[in-house]
């Protein structure tokens, strides 16, 4: 009778072992697969907070708080790009509007000059709208990369439309004295 007593709690104990391995393997489960399709991109996932356990518990509702601050996080960066998209789109037609009436031969010298100085100065605005944007992803390290060789590539552009002498150069070294563009145009002065 003894060792049927030990018997039976041995078997009573595997069974509860069973049971309440099923009870914390099941949740734990959820939240792997759960975190697959995390890692997959899908952050539409929540989990059932409710368990028999507090841990697991506390452990599903930390997880549903991280993926409502990960929607949040994707909703800024995409508002973020899209604000970034149209910042540079507007300067870009600008410039672009300048330079085609750059063109006319018919323009006086002050008319060039004064596209001229409208491209330089917003030059210098999509420069420093850069600047801070690198700034930015550097401080907030959210992988936010701009490649300011574009707009280091337009500056030369704007350099060369000097260099060939489609407006006064003289003009333009006055003007990039206040933008960062000077040591370029230095060589003239």
């Amino acid at each position: 009778s003894f060792f049927l007593m030990i018997a039976f709690g041995v078997v009573i104990g595997i069974i509860l072992s069973f049971v309440i391995g099923l009870l914390l393997i099941n949740p734990i489960k959820k939240l792997q697969s759960a975190m697959n399709e995390v890692a997959e991109g899908d952050l539409s996932i929540t989990i059932e907070e409710k368990s028999l356990f507090d841990e697991i518990e506390n452990i599903n509702h930390s997880f549903n708080i991280m993926m409502k601050e990960l929607r949040s996080n994707q909703m800024v960066q995409k508002d973020f790009i899209s604000n970034v998209a149209h910042e540079f789109k507007t300067p870009l037609s600008t410039i672009d509007g300048y330079i085609t009436l750059l063109q006319d031969e018919s323009l006086s010298v002050e008319e060039r000059n004064e596209y001229a100085l409208i491209i330089l100065e917003t030059t210098a605005s999509m420069s420093e709208l850069v600047g801070n944007i690198l700034l930015l992803s550097k401080t907030s390290n959210q992988g936010i990369v701009v490649d300011k060789n574009d707009v280091e590539g337009m500056k030369n552009a704007i350099v060369n439309v000097c260099e060939n002498n489609l407006f006064s150069v003289e003009s333009c070294v006055n003007r990039a004295k206040n933008y960062d563009m000077y040591d370029k145009f230095n060589e003239y002065s």
